[in-house]
C-alpha cells in the first residue's frame, strides 16, 4: 500500500474510519501515556462531568498502544471506574487498543469528534495528527468539555 510522504495528504479529513463499539454521537479521543504521572486527572474530570445519558463517549487509547500499556490503562481505569461507580452512574468509556500500522492511524482520528488534550511527551505529535485530520482540541476541564459537547448538540444533523 502506498503512503504519501506528504503528511497533509496522509492525514486528511476524509477517508475510512474505525468501527467503535458505541452509539454515542460525540467521541472524545483520550491518548494518555499511562507511564506519565497525572494521566488520571483528565479521566476523573470526564467521569465527573458526564453521565450515561450524555451524548458523549471517551475513547481511551494509551499511547503508544502497546499490550503492556493497554493492560496498565485497563487496570487503572477499571479501578477508578469501580471506585466511582458506587457514587453515580458513569458515562461511556471505551478502551481502544487496535494495532494500527502507520497507514491506518488517520482512521482513528477520523472516527472521533475531538481530541481531549492530554499532556505528555507525545502530545505535540498526536496534536499535529489530530489537527491535520480536522479534529478540534478540547482542554481537559469541566468548562471546556461541557462547552464542546453543547456546541456539538447545537449543530443540526
Amino acid at each position: 500500500e502506498y503512503i504519501s510522504p506528504v503528511f497533509s495528504q496522509h492525514f486528511a479529513p476524509t477517508g475510512p474510519k474505525l468501527s467503535l463499539d458505541t452509539d454515542k454521537p460525540i467521541k472524545l479521543l483520550f491518548t494518555p501515556d499511562v507511564l506519565e504521572p497525572g494521566w488520571w486527572g483528565p479521566l476523573r474530570t470526564f467521569l465527573g462531568t458526564f453521565g450515561p445519558q450524555d451524548p458523549v463517549a471517551l475513547v481511551l487509547r494509551p499511547e503508544p498502544a502497546t499490550g503492556e500499556r493497554a493492560e496498565q490503562a485497563l487496570q487503572e481505569a477499571s479501578a477508578l471506574l469501580n471506585q466511582l461507580a458506587t457514587a453515580k452512574a458513569l458515562p461511556t468509556v471505551l478502551l481502544e487498543v487496535t494495532n494500527l500500522p502507520a497507514a491506518l492511524r488517520p482512521n482513528l482520528y477520523r472516527s472521533m469528534t475531538a481530541w481531549l488534550h492530554t499532556p505528555g511527551p507525545l502530545a505535540p505529535f498526536i496534536g499535529r495528527e489530530a489537527a491535520a485530520v480536522g479534529l478540534p482540541r478540547v482542554e481537559p476541564s469541566v468548562e471546556a468539555m461541557r462547552a464542546f459537547v453543547a456546541s456539538c448538540e447545537q449543530v443540526p444533523t
